[in-house]
C-alpha cells in the first residue's frame, strides 16, 4: 500500500506545481518523441527500407489523435510511439481532473510548540497552593475550552498536564494525565410537594450520596418552587490526603413547579500521575463552590431540563477542578518536562499526494526518460552513419509542414524546399479537373520586380 505524501506546503501552490509539471513533461515526451520518430524515419530510408506512411504521422495529441486513429485504422507512429501518444493523450487530461480532485488539504495530529499556560506539575508543591480552587478565573475557561477543543480536533478529552488558547491543541495519550469517569446509576423521580432537603436526605438514605448534608445548588422562583437542584458529594468531604470519588444527583426537569427526576451518577478518576492533586484539595468546599458553574454546564438557560450528555459534562467539570487546582491557577507558566515537555498535541493541516498522483508522476517521468534515451541512442548510431557516409541529410515529413514541403518538392521534382516558400503554392481545381497544388508565387515575384525562373514558370501550367 502507498502511503499518501504529507506536505506543509499550501494544497493550492501543490495543485500549480504538479500541472506545471505534467502539462511541461507531455509536451517535452511528445516534442522529443517527434524527433524520435523523424531519425527513425530516415535511418529505416538510409538503410533501403520503406517507412509505412502511418508510421510518419509525427506526434498527435488528443482529438488530432483520435482522428488519425479513425481514418487509418492503425496506430499512427508505429506500434510503441503509438501507445505513448495514446497514453500520453490520456494522462495530459487525467492528471489535470486528478491535481485538482485528489490533491486535497488534510487534517494529521502533531506536536506543537506550547509557550505559556496552565501546568500541572509531576509533584506538589506548597508554594501558592489553593486548598479550596477557584471558579471564576481565567484558567477555568482556558482549561473548560481546551477540553472542547481538542474534542473538536479529534484528541482526547481529560485532565491534561498543559492546557492554553491554542485553537489547534489535539490531546493525545502524551498530554492525558488523567481523567473522571461517571457512571449513571439510575432515575428517581420525585413528587412536586418535595423540599430540596426531603429529596437530599432520600438520595442519601438510597445510597445516591456519601453525606446527608451533600453540597449543591439550585435556582428558586421565590415562591417555594425550585429548579435546576443539584447535589455534588465527595467521599472523604473536607478531608484532605486521599483520594476521592465524587457522587453526583441532576434534576433532569425543566420547571420549578411539579415533580423532579433526579439522575444519579458516580465518578471515579482514572489515572495515578494526579493523585497528588486530589489529596491536597478540601473537596467537599471545592464541590460546594464550583456547583453553581457546573449548571452552566447541564442546562441550557431558564425553562430546561438536563442535557441529554449530562454525565459527559459532568466529568469534564470535574477534569477541570483538577487541572486549575494543580496548576494553581496560574496560566503563566511554561513548561518543563511535564507532558512532552514544551510541545502539545496540535491539529495539523498538511497537503496530502495520494497515490494515485504518485503512479502519474511516476509514469510520465519514465515515459520522458525513455523517449530521451531513445533519441540519444538514435543520435549516437546517426553520428555513426554520417562518418561512414551513409546518412541522408534530407528532413523526414514528419508533420503536417513537412508532407507539405514534401509534397512541393516531390511535385517540383527536386529538394531544397523551404518551410517559409510554401505561401507561395496553394492547393486547388486544375483545369484538367483534378485537384492538387500549384504554384503562385510567381504574381508576387513579379509585382516586386523579381526574376522568376524558367522552371518556376512551368510550374505554373495547369494553374
Amino acid at each position: 500500500m502507498v502511503v499518501p505524501i504529507l506536505l506543509s506546503v499550501d494544497s493550492g501552490y501543490v495543485r500549480l506545481a504538479f500541472r506545471i509539471y505534467f502539462t511541461v513533461v507531455i509536451a517535452l515526451i511528445g516534442f522529443f518523441a517527434n524527433m524520435c520518430l523523424s531519425r527513425l524515419s530516415r535511418r529505416s530510408i538510409a538503410n533501403g527500407i520503406s517507412r509505412p506512411l502511418p508510421a510518419m504521422s509525427g506526434w498527435l495529441s488528443n482529438m488530432n489523435l483520435v482522428y488519425a486513429l479513425f481514418k487509418l485504422r492503425s496506430l499512427p507512429g508505429g506500434l510503441w510511439f503509438g501507445t505513448l501518444m495514446i497514453l500520453c493523450s490520456v494522462l495530459s487530461l487525467l492528471s489535470d481532473f486528478a491535481v485538482s480532485g485528489l490533491i486535497q488539504t488534510v487534517n494529521v495530529h502533531g506536536r506543537c510548540s506550547f509557550g505559556t499556560g496552565l501546568i500541572i506539575p509531576y509533584s506538589f508543591s506548597s508554594d501558592g497552593w489553593w486548598l479550596i480552587p477557584p471558579f471564576n478565573g481565567a484558567p477555568y475557561l482556558v482549561v473548560a475550552n481546551a477540553q472542547i477543543t481538542s474534542a473538536a480536533n479529534g484528541g482526547l478529552v481529560g485532565v491534561y498536564w498543559k492546557a492554553n488558547r491554542d485553537i489547534h491543541f489535539q490531546a493525545d495519550d502524551v498530554d492525558l494525565a488523567g481523567s473522571w469517569g461517571c457512571t449513571e446509576e439510575g432515575d428517581i423521580i420525585y413528587p412536586a410537594d418535595m423540599t430540596m432537603s426531603e429529596i437530599t436526605g432520600d438520595l442519601f438514605q438510597r445510597g445516591y450520596l456519601y453525606h446527608l448534608d451533600a453540597p449543591g445548588c439550585s435556582t428558586h422562583y421565590g415562591n417555594g418552587t425550585f429548579s435546576h437542584f443539584i447535589r455534588l458529594d465527595s467521599s472523604v468531604g473536607n478531608v484532605t490526603g486521599s483520594i476521592f470519588d465524587v457522587r453526583a444527583s441532576i434534576d433532569s426537569s425543566p420547571y420549578g413547579p411539579g415533580a423532579k427526576t433526579m439522575k444519579n451518577f458516580r465518578c471515579t478518576m482514572n489515572g495515578t500521575g494526579i493523585s497528588w492533586v486530589l489529596e491536597h484539595i478540601k473537596s467537599g468546599a471545592t464541590l460546594a463552590l464550583w456547583c453553581l458553574g457546573l449548571q452552566a454546564n447541564v442546562y441550557n438557560g431558564a425553562g430546561t431540563g438536563a442535557n441529554n450528555n449530562s454525565g459527559a459534562a459532568l466529568e469534564q467539570y470535574l477534569n477541570s477542578i483538577i487541572m486549575v487546582a494543580g496548576g494553581k491557577d496560574s496560566l503563566l507558566s511554561t513548561p518543563t518536562t511535564e507532558g512532552g515537555g514544551p510541545t502539545q498535541g496540535c491539529h495539523q493541516q498538511r497537503t496530502s499526494i495520494p497515490a494515485e498522483i504518485l503512479i502519474m508522476f511516476a509514469v510520465v517521468t519514465f515515459a520522458l526518460l525513455s523517449v530521451a534515451t531513445i533519441l540519444l541512442v538514435l543520435f549516437i548510431l546517426e553520428r555513426q552513419m554520417e562518418s561512414v557516409g551513409s546518412n541522408i541529410s534530407q528532413p523526414m515529413p514528419n508533420d503536417l509542414v513537412g508532407w507539405m514541403v514534401q509534397a512541393v518538392q516531390e511535385y517540383r521534382g527536386q529538394a531544397g524546399t523551404t518551410g517559409d516558400e510554401l505561401r507561395n503554392w496553394a492547393f486547388g481545381r486544375w483545369p484538367t479537373g483534378l485537384i492538387g497544388i500549384t504554384f503562385i508565387g510567381h504574381r508576387r515575384q513579379r509585382n516586386s520586380g523579381r526574376n522568376v525562373p524558367e522552371e518556376e514558370m512551368q510550374l505554373t501550367r495547369y494553374y
